[in-house]
């Protein structure tokens, strides 16, 4: 749609793009500020890590796993 964003991104030599409703805004954190998931988030969930960016709860994704289940990587990369 018109408000629609595509983010792309560059993972294990393959380009994606994602269709998302909209970006606010790309935060570069440091690694202490990451922690890991809730426990209550289970092994199957595609939450990875989370962090807090002006006091507002911040969700990493586990982008492998998406893309895993969307399209099952089975071709050899070669080098």
């Amino acid at each position: 749609g018109p408000n629609s964003t595509i983010i792309v991104t560059e993972y294990n030599r393959s380009v994606q793009a994602f269709l998302v409703g909209g970006v606010d805004r790309i935060v570069n954190m440091n690694w202490d500020a990451i922690m890991p998931p809730p426990a209550s988030a289970g092994r199957q969930h595609y939450l990875t890590a989370i962090s807090k960016v002006d006091d507002q709860l911040v969700e990493v994704i586990d982008v492998e796993k998406v893309l895993a289940e969307i399209v099952p990587y089975n071709a050899k990369v070669s080098s």
